[in-house]
């Protein structure tokens, strides 16, 4: 049934800026029904047009077709009607696609319809089952049904739609190829690859496909290529080969059946005679092989003699051939390869040398004298014919040898001396015999030596002392006698009579090493014996007495003595490391040493016929006691140039006032020292070092010179640095460490007390070097500096949109894509403002498109505004709409020159009423730069036009004058109920700041705050004539430092400075006599 449907009708303001938007539902509506909506409309021009309406009405639905026309039931101009008739529904089979590839569900069923363009859920079956339901596009009249497998396809329908297609659509695979094995072709070598198996097969077309195919159990593939339907498979070698299968299109054809391919037969090997070398170490013996398979010619045969594995060529001769050149030795794992095939033999095969000869020692005959070389061996042997042979021995461990003669199975080796001979070798024929039993030959007996009567010298270093000896093997007659004295090797001629002599002319001294030669026979004596001189005298120290003064010379020594007579002797000992000597008078072995000072003496030695008698040990007189000084401790003066250092020493001294000399930094000075309770302390000292401490009493020195000490001023290590380097605009952070005090000044007037201020808005004017004054705690003072460098990498424009005005306020930063509510009472204007100084931008062209007339306009000053009346910032009512600017920075006035800057595109909109923030309220009026403050709001929406999920409310503060244009973020937070802020160090006193609130989704800006806040900054620096102060009450604060150069007039003048740290009034201060002017240091933080 076809109805007429007259759903509603919308009153809407009739201006250039009206919109209405709202979604109606009209319920189900069916084939064939005619919807009419009839509206009043605001269009901008009159009467409206089908386009004007066309571009403000959109009617969501499937199947619509609009029709357009002037309302003629209503006479007024703006009013249209929209009508849209539906179209009866269409669904029909236009083709299919099957799948390209088997199990593939790329196959489609394409059909034409007369629904509107869009997405639709689609119903269909497959093979019968249950209803499936898949989401399709309409695109022009063509619905795909798409991402199909083969199957049976029917009852194919949109849903929400009647009509339904029948029949049904069938999508197939592609067909599936066949696998059959031909002829089989073995590999013509063992271990060859050059066995194939062909193959035919149905439904594969000419071309290369990839085989996948198993080789006893592994799994493996090769590219092949087909031609009418068959190939083969190649390069195999002998195996079993099974599991054949090749996939076209993702259909797979195979072969299950095995085929085993095969290597040709094998050669065998059998060892035959073996004819042994005819020498030892020969290489003339042989062995003979039968074989099969192995036909005549030439081959290498494989084997191992020993462990060490060779080859050799042979030639086979009806099966036969002899492996010949070989020695004595085991021969085994002999193997013979022929076309890749190898036989084998590993039965081991032994060839042996002819017999070794023998030999046996027999007879030794001694050398007839020491040394000498007619010794002889007699040896007997076997396997050794008579003739001429080179015998191999070793004489003790060094080889020799020597031609012997054999005859009757003995020989000689002759010319032997005392030894033993070993290692016996003899060869023939290469066979060598050999006899390891070590033959020893002697010398005849050697003569003997025995110490007898020992006669001492009969004075001091005198040599008449004598040795006697008796003998054996030494026939009378004259000898030398070799001996050592002390470490000294000598001589002397000596006569033996009846196997007795006497070594004369001997002094004290210990002798040793005795030897007598005869015939090279050697007799030696190694006992030491010692003949010595007769008594010494001794020496003892008995009593010392010191000098009874010190540097006196009254001291002495009392010595006793044995082996000395009475009598006068010169004493000669050394004083420190001088020697001297003096006479003494010896009476009953004791005498005295006098006339002595203080120190060591020692070496004392006396002499008496030769003989010295001598005491090492020393003896020490000594002075008075002298006063001591050693260091206990020191204490650094307290402060920097202070004169409250301590050096305090442990001393004998008694309990007195003192003068001590000492030395500061290398200059003599005496200062009075107190001596109590054995600790002697000098006060009063400043930082330096302090060496050569002396004290005098009663001509006794007492000193320390061991260290040098050094006092010290507290330690101080001030530092200070920035952040840098900085681009224009930016904040630099400047830090100092190290002391109490700061005391900063820099380019522009720069002054702060802070440790850690900050320069804000950097410029090349504030660039520069930077100076601290650091004082700490102990009174230490530096003056540290550091540079602040500014540079601009690359000059752009900083863009804003404000609301405008003699002092414009900036509503955001101008982004791509902001979106910012539209407010129909406060025109809305951009300015521009460059980052750098360098390259001045000297005008900026701003244009601003989507408004009813394009707007742009050039200005030669910063800040560059889009909309200026006599320098003044204006502004336009920005409509909820879709915007773009586009700015660019020139290099001349009006727009000329070179283009600095852009173009800058930027996109933004502006969007519709109905969110608010009021009532702004700050929870102090009064706060110090650094502190927290909390700002509180209320925010309120329509259910339509709301704030982000992700919105924050953002509060700025104003400069010191209340304007916003150049403004300081102080916080945000999700909840305008309460949001904490902080004010920042370096922001400057001032008694007009105020605050205002924005949001970020959409950007939504409150009216700036009608309470002002007071800021007290850390430093203040008042200058005339500007900060001047005439006829006024008023006080200026900060926390840290203030300091006044500005002058105070007017007999009203009531004036307060107050300040934390310090007040310093510079030259240029003036206060006249009739003001009052207070400076107060307290902290005036609330």
């Amino acid at each position: 049934m076809k109805r007429n449907l007259f759903c509603f009708i919308l009153l809407l303001l009739v201006s250039n800026s009206g919109v209405a938007q709202f979604p109606i539902s009209l319920g189900n509506l069916q084939d064939g029904d005619t919807l009419t909506i009839i509206y009043d409309v605001g269009v901008s021009t009159f009467p409206p047009t089908k386009n004007t309406v066309s571009s403000q009405l959109k009617v969501s639905g499937n199947g619509f077709g609009p029709v357009l026309s002037d309302d003629p039931a209503t006479v007024a101009a703006s009013d249209a009607t929209v009508t849209d008739a539906l179209s009866p529904f269409t669904l029909t089979y236009s083709s299919k696609s099957n799948p390209s590839i088997c199990l593939g569900t790329d196959g489609k069923i394409v059909f034409s319809t007369n629904v509107s363009d869009g997405n639709y859920s689609f119903n269909y079956q497959k093979n019968s089952g249950g209803t499936l339901t898949s989401t399709v596009s309409v695109a022009s009249g063509v619905l795909e049904l798409t991402g199909l497998s083969s199957g049976t396809y029917s009852n194919f329908a949109i849903s929400g739609f009647t009509s339904e297609i029948s029949g049904i659509q069938i999508l197939s695979d592609p067909p599936t190829q066949t696998l059959i094995a031909g002829t089989l072709t073995d590999p013509s070598t063992c271990l060859g690859t050059d066995g194939k198996i062909a193959f035919t097969s149905t439904n594969l077309g000419d071309g290369t496909y990839t085989l996948n195919y198993t080789k006893g159990t592994t799994s493996t593939s090769q590219s092949v290529t087909v031609s009418s339907n068959a190939f083969e498979l190649t390069g195999l070698g002998a195996g079993s080969y099974s599991a054949f299968s090749v996939t076209v299109n993702g259909c797979q054809g195979s072969l299950s059946t095995t085929q085993t391919l095969s290597d040709p037969p094998t050669p065998t090997l059998t060892a035959a005679t073996l004819t042994d070398p005819s020498t030892c170490l020969g290489t003339d013996g042989k062995i003979a092989f039968t074989s099969t398979n192995l036909g005549d010619g030439t081959y290498t045969l494989n084997y191992t003699k020993g462990t060490t594995a060779t080859s050799q060529s042979v030639t086979v001769s009806s099966s036969a051939f002899e492996l010949t050149g070989l020695g004595a030795g085991s021969y085994s794992a002999f193997s013979v390869t022929v076309n890749g095939c190898q036989g084998s033999l590993a039965t081991a095969q032994t060839l042996s040398d002819p017999p070794t000869p023998t030999l046996t020692a027999g007879t030794l005959t001694d050398p007839s004298t020491c040394l000498g070389t007619d010794g002889k061996i007699t040896f007997t042997s076997t396997n050794l014919a008579d003739g001429t042979y080179t015998l191999n021995y070793t004489k003790g461990t060094t080889a020799t040898s020597q031609s012997v003669t054999v005859s009757s199975n003995a020989f000689e080796l002759t010319g032997l001396g005392a030894g033993s001979y070993s290692a016996f070798s003899v060869t023939v024929n290469g066979c060598q015999g050999s006899l390891a039993t070590a033959q020893t030959l002697s010398d005849p007996p050697t003569p003997t030596l025995t110490a007898g009567t020992l006669t001492d010298p009969s004075t001091c270093l005198g040599t008449d002392g004598k040795i006697t000896f008796t003998s054996t093997n030494l026939a009378d007659g004259t000898y030398t006698l070799n001996y050592t004295k002390g470490t000294t090797a000598t001589s002397q001629s000596v006569t033996v009579s009846s196997n007795a002599f006497e070594l004369t002319g001997l002094g004290a001294e210990s002798y040793s090493a005795f030897s007598v030669t005869v015939n090279g026979c050697q007799g030696s004596l190694s006992t030491a014996q010692t003949l010595s001189d007769p008594p010494t005298p001794t020496l003892s120290a008995g009593t010392l007495t010191d000098p009874s003064t010190c540097l006196g010379t009254d001291g002495k020594i009392a010595f006793t003595s044995t082996n000395l007579a009475d009598g006068s002797y010169t004493l000669n000992y050394t004083k420190g490391t001088t020697a001297t000597s003096q006479s003494v008078t010896v009476s009953s072995n004791a005498f005295e040493l006098t006339g002595l000072g203080a120190g060591s003496y020692s070496a004392f030695s006396v002499t008496v016929n030769g003989c010295q008698g001598s005491l090492t040990a020393a003896q020490t007189l000594s002075d008075p006691p002298t006063p001591t000084l050693n260091l206990d401790g020191s204490t650094d003066p307290s402060t920097c140039n202070g004169a409250d250092g301590i050096i305090r020493f442990t001393t004998s001294l008694v309990n007195d006032s003192y003068e001590v000399t000492f030395k500061k930094n290398s200059v003599q000075q005496t200062k009075s020292g107190t001596a109590a309770s054995g600790i002697l302390t000098l006060v009063g000292l400043e930082e330096g070092t302090y060496t050569e401490f002396s004290v005098i009493v009663n001509n006794c020195t007492g000193s320390y010179s061991a260290t040098d000490i050094i006092l010290s001023d507290p330690v101080f290590v001030p530092s200070v640095s920035n952040t840098g380097p900085y681009e224009e605009g930016e904040t630099a952070h400047l830090n100092a460490t190290g002391g109490v005090t700061y005391n900063w000044s820099g380019p522009g007037g720069f002054f702060s007390t802070l440790q850690s201020p900050f320069v804000p808005d950097l410029s090349s004017g504030k660039s520069g070097i930077y100076s601290v004054s650091i004082t700490s705690i102990e009174n230490c003072q530096a003056t540290l500096t550091t540079e602040v460098l500014v540079s601009c990498s690359s000059q752009n424009l900083n863009y804003y949109l404000v609301y405008g005005g003699s002092n414009p306020e900036i509503i955001a930063p101008l982004v791509s894509n902001l979106q910012v509510q539209a407010n129909s009472s406060r025109p809305m204007s951009v300015v521009a403002f460059s980052a750098c100084e360098v390259p001045l931008v000297e005008s900026v062209k701003l244009q601003l498109s989507g408004t009813s007339n394009l707007q742009y306009y050039v200005d030669n000053e910063m800040p560059f505004n889009l909309h200026e009346n006599m320098n003044v910032s204006t502004g336009d009512i920005l409509i909820p709409n879709h915007y773009t600017l586009i700015g660019n920075g020139y290099s001349m006035d009006n727009a000329t020159g070179s283009v600095l800057v852009g173009p800058n595109v930027i996109p933004f909109d502006v969007v519709w009423y109905g969110r608010e923030i009021n009532n702004i309220s700050l929870s102090s009026s009064q706060i110090c730069s650094g502190s927290g403050l909390t700002v509180s709001a209320t925010a309120t929406e329509t259910p339509f036009q709301k704030f982000g999920a992700s919105n924050l409310f953002q509060v700025y503060m104003s400069d010191a004058d209340g304007q916003f244009i150049d403004r300081t973020l102080i916080g945000s937070g999700s909840s305008i109920g309460s949001i904490n802020c902080q004010i920042p160090e370096y922001i400057p006193s001032g008694a007009n700041y105020k605050v205002m609130i924005t949001s970020t989704e959409p950007v939504v800006s409150s009216e700036i705050s009608m309470t002002t806040l007071q800021i007290i900054g850390n430093d203040l620096t008042l200058i005339s004539p500007n900060d001047d102060i005439n006829n006024q009450s008023v006080e200026r604060l900060a926390k840290g430092a203030i300091k006044g150069a500005n002058k105070i007039a007017g007999s009203l003048s009531n004036v307060k400075y107050k300040a934390s740290k310090f007040i310093e009034l510079t030259p240029g201060f003036v206060v006249n006599s009739s003001s009052v002017f207070e400076a107060k240091i307290e902290n005036p933080c609330p």
